[in-house]
């Protein structure tokens, strides 16, 4: 005879449930398990009993029943335990935050931890967790009898807070740059808006050494060019990026055309956002590439380039 008990602050049907599923396993094998609820409080007790079964060592009885005891309980910390847990780690890291934004962020947190490919791999994420879960229990249950539920999570499963503690962190680290991000473009917009006379549209030509910036009619604007010289003799650590971008927001023009590769740059991506339906990537013209090179260059033979069209 063998008796393993569950309390927990928490109504206890979905433990009962999850205990029942486990104990009708059992029985399929012949293993006669009952399950009995202490009203005392908050205790639901499983009693082993090998009537029925006298083939049945009482040595695999016993590990039986901490096997499935341990699975039913996986289940509900994790399905239920883990909300909470998550919120918790959250609003005790990151009480700086809005309710607004500590509530995204527990959502994302979520998101992330059975976030997958596909089913399949959102399922495998859950069972990782799961094993971890399960492993500690089994092997408190191989000492104790009574399992306290919150008591076994804030002091038994470690490795698996860890886990999610590394995971918030994570996730939190994504959302604030975002956040960052958002309040660094809405900066941006605020100096593009304050420019009175925005140019029609600006030609951004990338290059393997920088940039070359061309106005609506193909002609490089020599004195913004010169601004990103003068700047960046004062300031050698900014990168063309960063010229680039200051000097788009200076100008504020009313379409953006970029030509050349966007792979991998930095400041195609941000004016990409900033921009929004103002800019657009050039499909094709004389323009891209390496050219035009140098000073009074000219475009390379052919077809004349295709100025962009003024809104």
């Amino acid at each position: 005879m063998k008796l393993i008990s569950v309390s927990a602050k928490r109504p206890l049907q979905s433990v009962r449930e999850a205990l029942r599923s486990e104990i009708a396993s059992m029985r399929k094998e012949g293993i006669r398990v009952f399950l009995r609820e202490n009203h005392r409080g908050s205790v639901v007790a499983l009693r082993c009993d090998a009537r029925g079964s006298d083939r049945t060592p009482v040595e695999r009885l016993s590990s039986r029943l901490k096997a499935v005891t341990a699975n039913a309980l996986a289940d509900v910390i994790i399905d239920e335990y883990e909300e909470t847990l998550v919120s918790c780690l959250v609003d005790e890291n990151y009480e700086f935050l809005s309710g607004k934004d500590r509530t995204a962020l527990k959502r994302a947190v979520l998101k992330k931890l059975d976030d997958g490919a596909d089913l399949s791999q959102s399922l495998s994420k859950r069972q990782q967790r799961k094993s971890i879960v399960w492993a500690k229990i089994v092997e408190y249950l191989d000492k104790e009898d009574d399992v306290i539920l919150e008591g076994f999570v804030t002091f038994r499963l470690k490795e698996y807070l860890e886990y999610l503690a590394d995971t918030v962190k994570s996730v939190a680290e994504d959302y604030l740059t975002r956040r960052e991000y958002k309040e660094f473009l809405k900066l941006l917009r605020y100096f593009m808006n304050l420019q009175e006379k925005p140019i029609p549209v600006l030609n951004v030509i990338r290059k393997s050494a920088g940039y070359d910036l061309l106005d609506v009619s193909g002609e490089r604007l020599r004195g913004e060019v010169e601004k990103l010289a003068l700047v960046k003799s004062l300031h050698p650590e900014l990168t063309p990026d960063e010229l680039l971008v200051s000097i788009a927001v200076t100008l504020s023009p009313q379409k953006l055309v970029w030509h050349g590769a966007t792979d991998g740059c930095q400041a195609c991506d941000l004016l990409k956002d900033l921009f929004g339906e103002r800019f657009t990537v050039c499909t094709g013209c004389a323009w891209d590439g390496e050219s035009p090179q140098g000073d009074g260059a000219e475009p390379p033979p052919g077809e004349p380039p295709k100025a962009p069209t003024p809104p």
